[in-house]
Order: structure tokens, then C-alpha cells, then sequence
């Protein structure tokens, strides 16, 4: 590919297999940059020997992501593992257990972002679920308070 495009820098691997992952570094990662596309896999893939991640959930815990990189670059994998485990958490249910755009967007407004309400054909979070985005947040430390007021 690389040969036929010399534009082509890097793949961002959304696929969340380690093994795929790895396969993938083996081939091309000396070539070109590798990133994670998904939030479970960040401390994986670096592991592996990406050079990054580009995931959804950034957009809700972009601080946390930024402590994971840097706990793995600088040695600690215990708080990398840490973090990791905070982020596997929240992209659980901001990414794939309700539609990630009405999550995210529930989310960021839970966290004081004016990102407004997702366009049709998505619909914002409902009470329960925007309830247990924020339940969430709280457990992993991203926010405080008794929870959203949805009266």
C-alpha cells in the first residue's frame, strides 16, 4: 500500500483483537505508525509497540487517556493497567453498550461542555441511561456531585 500511496503514514486498527494487533505491528509497524482505534485496547497496543491511540472515549476522558500514555511511556504499568482499567470501564458504556454518539454527548454535558444534542437520526440518552453515564463518571473519579438534575 505504502509503495502505491507514499501519502499513507499510518493505520488506526478500530478491530479490538491483541492478536490482529500484533499481527499488524509485525508487518507494517517499522513502516508505519500504528495507532488503537478503540478505548480497551490503548494500553494493549502500546504494549505491542503502537505509537498512540485515536479512541471515542478521549472525547469524554481526554486527561485520563494523556495519564495512560504517559504511565506506559515512562515505565509504570501499574498505573498504566490502572488507568486502563478506569478506561475500559467508561468505554464500556459510553461506547458500546448505548449508541456512542447520544453517549458521548450525555457524557461531555454531564462534565460541563456545551456539545449540545445529537442530530437525528440519533437521540439524546434517557434519564436512566444518562443516570448511569454519570454514575460512571463518579466511579472513576471524573466528576463529583450527587448526580444530573433531570426534572
Amino acid at each position: 500500500l505504502t509503495s502505491e500511496h507514499s501519502n499513507v503514514v499510518g493505520i488506526k486498527d478500530s478491530g479490538g483483537l491483541v492478536s490482529r494487533f500484533a499481527e499488524l505491528v509485525r508487518r507494517v509497524g517499522s513502516r508505519l505508525r500504528i495507532l488503537a482505534g478503540t478505548g480497551d485496547m490503548v494500553l494493549p497496543a502500546l504494549a505491542l509497540g503502537a505509537h498512540g491511540a485515536i479512541v471515542a472515549v478521549a472525547n469524554v476522558a481526554p486527561r485520563l487517556c494523556v495519564q495512560l500514555y504517559e504511565a506506559f511511556k515512562r515505565g509504570d504499568l501499574e498505573k498504566a493497567r490502572e488507568l486502563q482499567v478506569k478506561l475500559n470501564y467508561l468505554n464500556e458504556v459510553v461506547v458500546k453498550k448505548y449508541n456512542q454518539l447520544s453517549a458521548i454527548k450525555a457524557a461531555m454535558g454531564l462534565l460541563g461542555l456545551r456539545v449540545g444534542s445529537p442530530r437525528h437520526p440519533y437521540a439524546p440518552l434517557g434519564e436512566k441511561e444518562v443516570s448511569e453515564v454519570f454514575r460512571v463518571l463518579k466511579e472513576i473519579g471524573l466528576i463529583a456531585g450527587r448526580g444530573p438534575d433531570l426534572a
